[in-house]
């Protein structure tokens, strides 16, 4: 099993964020899923390839089109956990005083 939890990735971002604006078609979006995850799915040894990211909202739908055999768990997490994590996390250090 490979457990990922890729830093915030712009270009996946800024894909989903595209999509749900309309300025990228669903197929011009799954190519692009494809490429990004292409070699590391490529590269991996195991069976399981597991994935959190919350750069994937905009595309969520698509992934079932471009990994077939994939399961897709959503979770919906108590905010104030979240905003703990976020302020002492150093990816969110811009919002901190």
């Amino acid at each position: 099993m490979t457990i990922g939890q890729f830093l915030p990735s712009k270009s996946m971002c800024k894909l989903s964020t595209y999509r749900r604006l309309g300025k990228i078609s669903d197929e011009k979006a799954q190519e692009y899923i494809k490429g990004l995850r292409k070699q590391i799915l490529e590269e991996t040894k195991e069976s399981i390839y597991v994935e959190s990211s919350n750069h994937l909202h905009g595309v969520v739908d698509l992934l079932e089109k471009v990994f077939p055999n994939s399961k897709i768990v959503f979770i919906i997490r108590d905010p104030r956990t979240w905003v703990r994590s976020a302020i002492s996390s150093p990816v969110y250090l811009l919002y901190k005083q």
